[in-house]
């Protein structure tokens, strides 16, 4: 079960609502030995109404780096298949919140878009 610190996702709240209609993508960074998300890491994107994206080629290398996150301005938190397919390439946890953009409205995933289980500290 992986960890998250509450202020980690309170950023990645913070950003999904101050992005809305447009979907936010960001990094969660952390240590990977503990399983535990400290930080969101703002990272060069595109925010669309429909879609978002990561410039990947304008990326740092960081080691903590272990998942993503982002929003859907609809009322779903559920993966589409390109979301997935994100996930497959991008570390081992992955968050998405839906409207309104509340702690309730977080879900976790796996590398292949299965649901998991976190723990908030």
């Amino acid at each position: 079960m992986f960890r998250v610190k509450t202020q980690a996702i309170e950023a990645f709240l913070e950003a999904a609502r101050n992005t809305f209609p447009n979907e936010f993508i960001g990094m969660l960074a952390g240590n990977k030995k503990t399983q535990t998300v400290e930080e969101l890491v703002v990272v060069p994107a595109i925010f669309g109404e429909t879609f978002s994206q990561i410039y990947f080629h304008m990326l740092p290398l960081d080691e903590s780096i272990i998942g993503t996150c982002h929003s859907h301005p609809s009322f779903s938190n559920r993966p589409s298949p390109q979301d997935v397919h994100t996930f497959s390439k991008t570390g081992a946890i992955h968050f998405i919140a839906c409207r309104p953009y509340s702690m309730e409205a977080i879900r976790a995933y796996d590398q292949s878009g299965q649901e998991v289980k976190i723990k908030t500290i």
